[in-house]
């Protein structure tokens, strides 16, 4: 009896706690970074998610630009409806110059009365608009970077697998692997900063306002990949046939001086 008591009691505690915790998402249709032409509009769909049963929901958001000089919202408030998952609204904007903007919503506000102790989310609408000179070209570029990464890469093999058949790296100049590696390390670390780290990115657009990111996932990919092949190739150096070779002192002074230069430059910067 007592232990039917603790069940009831837990059950109905639950029920209210999740009254009580009423939540409405707005959400976004946007997949990935929206790409448009200088001049032209484009759109993305908004819509709501609440985690208990809605009917008769009227919601109004406010966007904006954080680049309205790049891309224009062509009207900041928009309602949004419960039934809007299956019509959504949109937010409508506009190109105005080659840049980078990004769309969020700055406040949002029940207009239901009934719903007036629902707390709403929205950090969840962050849209990227990308206003380009010709759509097309971020295509062609797309491509010519994939086959810029393939013909660079396969550069690499030839010179590993010479190596492991002759069971020797005679003849292989070892201050080429050392500057390769050193800088194929300092333009991996400016890759990944600029693709993958937020702060890195956002420094890059505070001193290029309204700048495109230049580094594309095959810029990544292919550095990754370069470091991996000299690093495989130096591995060679170690275990096979070197016949004497050795890194010259001159590479040696020059390579340690540009990671001193680079530690320097970190620290005081």
């Amino acid at each position: 009896m007592a232990l039917t008591l603790q069940i009831f009691l837990i059950l109905i505690f639950g029920s209210i706690v999740c009254q009580g915790n009423k939540v409405i998402e707005v959400l976004t249709d946007a997949d990935g970074d929206m790409h448009i032409e200088v001049g032209h509009s484009g759109h993305f769909g908004v819509y709501l998610k609440a985690n208990y049963p809605v009917e008769n929901l009227d919601l109004i958001a406010n966007f904006t630009s954080s680049k309205p000089g790049i891309a224009n919202l062509s009207k900041e408030e928009v309602s949004i409806f419960s039934n809007s998952k299956e019509d959504p609204c949109y937010v409508k904007f506009h190109g105005l110059k080659v840049g980078k903007a990004t769309v969020t919503v700055k406040n949002a506000t029940l207009v239901n009365e009934s719903h007036s102790n629902t707390s709403i989310k929205y950090d969840g609408i962050k849209v990227v608009v990308r206003v380009v000179h010709f759509p097309p070209l971020i295509i062609i570029n797309a491509v010519i970077g994939w086959i810029y990464f393939v013909a660079w890469s396969v550069s690499f093999y030839p010179q590993v697998y010479l190596n492991w058949k002759r069971k020797s790296v005679v003849g292989l100049n070892f201050d080429f692997l050392a500057y390769n590696i050193t800088g194929f390390l300092a333009y991996g670390l400016f890759n990944i900063g600029m693709f993958w780290i937020p702060t890195v990115e956002h420094q890059y657009e505070k001193q290029h306002p309204g700048g495109i990111n230049p580094v594309q996932l095959n810029d990544v990919v292919f550095t990754l990949h370069a470091i991996a092949v000299t690093l495989g190739t130096i591995f060679q150096c170690l275990i096979y046939d070197r016949g004497g070779q050795r890194v010259s002192n001159i590479c040696k002074v020059l390579v340690a001086g540009s990671w001193l230069f680079a530690a320097i430059a970190l620290v005081v910067t």
